[in-house]
């Protein structure tokens, strides 16, 4: 299997989602690239489709990355002083990720269990009182989930009906020359002109 390298008259400005802080401005042109190398025999119509399917990964990418930093943030909010929060809120996301430094997770720890709760406890607090929030986050996730899903079948189908094409037209040269071959066998078989 032979892979073309996108057509580079290809214009991804409408399909390139503007990058967020903390995101790398060639994300998407690198998911997109990654994307093509797995297309058969790219076309304009599954370059667009795989433009459009990077476009949503990265949407995708980005309401998980929401809810979370929801839930964090009511986790902050909900164990210190309004004046303290920006400070704690990068000690609680690495605490949660498990990238802390030892310090700073005790230091997380102690402030967590001052006020009552374990970060378990603390998160599942957070993430209850975020609940119509995070509702709509996760009807986000799952509209750009069921469109990456459309768009891989739709990738699918494109790519496939030149070999369903193919393969039609070599059965029908497979059936015609078996016919051919019944007509010489037999010849009552032949058709009288």
């Amino acid at each position: 299997m032979t892979h073309i390298a996108p057509a580079p008259t290809l214009d991804l400005s409408s399909f390139r989602p503007a990058p967020m802080p903390g995101e790398s401005p060639g994300a998407f042109d690198a998911l997109y690239s990654q994307l093509c190398l797995e297309l058969i025999s790219p076309s304009p119509l599954t370059q667009i489709l795989t433009a459009q399917l990077a476009a949503a990964i990265i949407w995708y990418q980005r309401h998980q990355k929401d809810k979370q930093a929801l839930i964090i943030n009511n986790m902050v909010d909900s164990v210190n002083e309004y004046y303290a929060r920006d400070i704690w809120r990068r000690a609680f996301l690495d605490t949660v990720e498990g990238s802390a430094d030892s310090d700073t997770k005790a230091s997380v720890e102690d402030i967590v269990a001052s006020k009552g709760y374990t970060l378990e406890t603390l998160a599942s607090y957070a993430t209850a009182i975020a609940g119509r929030q995070l509702v709509g986050i996760e009807n986000l996730i799952d509209r750009q989930f069921k469109t990456i899903r459309q768009l891989q079948k739709s990738i699918a189908e494109v790519e496939a009906k030149p070999l369903i094409m193919k393969r039609l037209a070599l059965q029908v040269e497979q059936l015609t020359r078996n016919a051919q071959a019944l007509t010489h066998d037999d010849p009552k078989l032949e058709v009288a002109g």
